[in-house]
C-alpha cells in the first residue's frame, strides 16, 4: 500500500516571524496585550507613590492599591505565558509540518480591532471550514470576500490552518 503524502510546504522561502505573529494573531495579541498594560499601570503607580512620599519628606512605602495591581500583574503574566507559549508552538508545528493549499474566503468581519476571516478549503476528498480570527490590521483589512489565499495546513489535521501571507514572511 503506497500511501501519497501531502506536499511538504518550501519553508526555506518563508521565515516564521514572532513579532508578526504577535500582531496579527488576535488572541496572541490580547494575551500579551493585558499584562503589558498591567506592567505599565503598576509601574505608574510605583512611580506616583514614590514620588508623594519624596514630595512629603518623610519615609513611606508603596500603596496598598499599587501592591493589589503589582500582585495581579504577576497573575496575569503567569497565566499569560503559558498561553502564549502553547499558541505559538501549534503555530510553529504548522508551520514546520505543514502543506500549502489554496483556499477561498467566503467572508471576512471585522469590528473595532478584531477580524475574522473565514475560508473553505479542499484536501483529499473532504471541504473544510475555517474561521480565523486576526488583529485589524492594514493587511488583514486587504483581505476582500471570494478572493484566493494560501493557506499552511498540518498533514495530520488539515483543520489546523493558517493563512501564509499573513503569519510567514518572505525571505529577501
Amino acid at each position: 500500500m503506497n500511501k501519497k503524502r501531502a506536499p511538504m510546504m518550501k519553508t526555506s522561502q518563508y521565515r516564521f516571524s514572532i513579532p508578526r505573529f504577535l500582531w496579527i494573531d488576535y488572541p496572541a495579541y490580547n494575551t500579551i496585550l493585558f499584562p503589558v498594560v498591567l506592567w505599565a499601570i503598576t509601574g505608574i503607580l510605583v512611580i506616583l507613590d514614590y514620588r508623594a512620599v519624596w514630595q512629603g519628606g518623610k519615609a513611606g512605602s508603596i500603596s496598598s492599591t499599587t501592591m493589589a495591581v503589582f500582585y495581579v500583574a504577576i497573575l496575569l503574566s503567569l497565566v499569560c505565558i503559558p498561553m502564549i507559549i502553547i499558541r505559538l508552538r501549534l503555530f510553529w508545528t504548522i508551520y514546520k509540518g505543514g502543506f500549502e493549499i489554496q483556499g477561498k474566503i467566503t467572508r471576512t468581519l471585522f469590528q473595532r480591532d478584531k477580524g475574522q476571516i473565514f475560508i473553505t478549503y479542499r484536501h483529499k476528498e473532504y471541504e473544510y471550514k475555517a474561521r480565523i480570527v486576526v488583529h485589524n490590521t492594514r493587511l488583514t483589512k486587504r483581505l476582500e470576500k471570494d478572493q484566493k489565499v494560501i493557506m499552511v495546513a498540518l498533514p495530520k489535521d488539515p483543520k489546523q490552518v493558517f493563512i501564509r501571507d499573513l503569519y510567514l514572511e518572505a525571505k529577501k
